[in-house]
């Protein structure tokens, strides 16, 4: 009863967070993320939730991966959501990965799991708000997490990608960059 309630209670929540962001009602407020401190800080608040189906979770952290300008608030939200959506979908006793690489002009974040996997038909409907899709029979959630996950995205610039087959697991990827959405929209040539 406590679990149930609690997931109710988190849903509503995702709710009021995805109703804020799309009425433009909260700002990125970018400052510097030292990247591997945050994900050993998303690892340590995913363990419990992990652990009620025995998961694990494998964190790749390059060396001397540095730092980027994000909200890190926002950024902790999508990859723990996206951690725990990975929880729910992955069978008992399996491994979820959390991984980060660096390119020229983003940051990307990997959350993979090897769940029942995503028909490609499916994958563009799971961002909409409200929308349940039945992929395993063990979840049926409000429908809420990924619409927060790409509105928060979208609100700093970047951009949530999903990789996934049926029975291969899911690869979400978010594509965070290294300008801030601020400066990196400014003109260039004012008139």
């Amino acid at each position: 009863h406590v679990q149930a309630s609690s997931a109710e209670l988190l849903s509503i929540i995702d709710g009021l967070q995805l109703a804020i962001l799309d009425a433009g009602g909260k700002s990125v407020a970018p400052a510097q993320v030292e990247i591997a401190k945050l994900l050993d800080a998303i690892a340590a608040n995913t363990k419990a939730r992990l652990s009620e189906k025995q998961l694990s979770l494998v964190v790749d952290v390059p060396a001397k991966i540095g730092s980027f300008a994000a909200d890190e608030a926002r950024v902790r939200q999508v990859l723990e959501n996206l951690v725990a959506n990975a929880a729910l979908h992955s069978p008992r006793g399996e491994t979820i990965g959390l991984s980060v690489e660096r390119r020229q002009s983003a940051l990307l974040f990997h959350v993979s799991d090897r769940g029942p996997g995503i028909p490609k038909d499916v994958q563009e409907r799971l961002f909409q708000n409200l929308e349940t899709l039945p992929i395993d029979s063990t979840h049926r959630g409000a429908g809420l997490g990924l619409s927060l996950v790409r509105s928060a995205m979208k609100l700093q610039g970047g951009d949530v990608m999903i990789d996934s087959e049926p029975n291969r697991g899911t690869v979400v990827t978010c594509v965070f960059p290294l300008t801030p959405p601020d400066t990196k929209n400014a003109p260039t040539n004012p008139t």
